[in-house]
């Protein structure tokens, strides 16, 4: 059977730009041609989305060390026990691809379609750089501005295997301390000051409180993955496998 910790290891690590553009790279997503750029890549996405996504859903609540407390539940069809190991990491890398770019804003589409700030980098980061040696011939602004966004995002041994009981009471006392938060603006002598606050969160909690009931209850749950701490600076994936599915819940808390 494969082992599902090793191949999250194998590219959620200090390398992980150089796994991404190398798996963009051999998936024929990647184009040297400027004017193209991205065009081949968000079309895979979608026909990924249309094969193995299954359910999408985005719920935001107030921020426990940031702003706003956005989580995204994901659940997949991807059979993870049945898969070698170099299928999983191709599963990894569709999961998280999907994830981070199947729903892009106006505004974040536009990020990555700028032109590439050589000069930036090669002033401040040249050992940036260097991730693109020997392969400008099939690379082009947009997937150097991917692996700009993400060449801080993981850590050697960001991953960790936790047990269901561990998991539940994480994502309960995330919910627990977002709504002592949130019940502070909703308190009388503040809720005047914060109606907009109240009315965009207030349907939010049940949501959550919905979706944490649901995998409390899921005995078909087998194994649970956390990638990344919880912070205000990356985002954190939690990784729920199936026998035949996969559910991912991605969080972000940000400044």
């Amino acid at each position: 059977m494969c082992n599902i910790k090793k191949a999250i290891d194998n590219i959620f690590n200090d390398n992980f730009c150089a796994h991404l553009l190398n798996f963009l790279i051999r998936a024929n997503m990647t184009t040297s041609d400027f004017d193209t750029r991205g065009q081949v890549f968000f079309q895979v996405i979608k026909k990924w989305k249309s094969d193995y996504l299954q359910k999408r859903e985005a719920i935001q609540l107030l921020g426990i060390k940031g702003w706003y407390f956005d989580i995204t539940i994901m659940e997949f069809s991807f059979h993870f026990y049945s898969a070698s190991q170099e299928e999983l990491e191709e599963y990894l890398f569709k999961i998280f691809l999907i994830c981070e770019f199947g729903d892009l804003s106006d505004d974040e589409y536009n990020w990555y379609m700028n032109k590439f700030n050589k000069e930036f980098f090669q002033k401040h980061y040249p050992e940036f750089q260097k991730l693109f040696t020997g392969k400008e011939q099939v690379i082009s602004d947009f997937e150097k501005n991917i692996c700009d966004n993400f060449q801080f995002e993981f850590s050697d041994k960001c991953t960790v295997q936790l047990t269901k009981n561990t998991f539940i009471h994480k994502i309960e006392d995330y919910e627990k301390e977002s709504e002592e938060k949130f019940s502070w603006y909703c308190s009388p002598e503040n809720n005047s000051v914060n109606e907009r606050v109240i009315e965009n969160l207030k349907d939010q909690y049940p949501k959550y409180h919905n979706v944490v009931a649901r995998l409390k209850d899921d005995l078909d749950i087998l194994e649970i993955f956390r990638i990344n701490e919880h912070n205000c600076e990356n985002r954190m994936f939690y990784l729920a496998v199936r026998q035949d599915s996969v559910c991912l819940l991605a969080i972000q808390d940000f400044m």
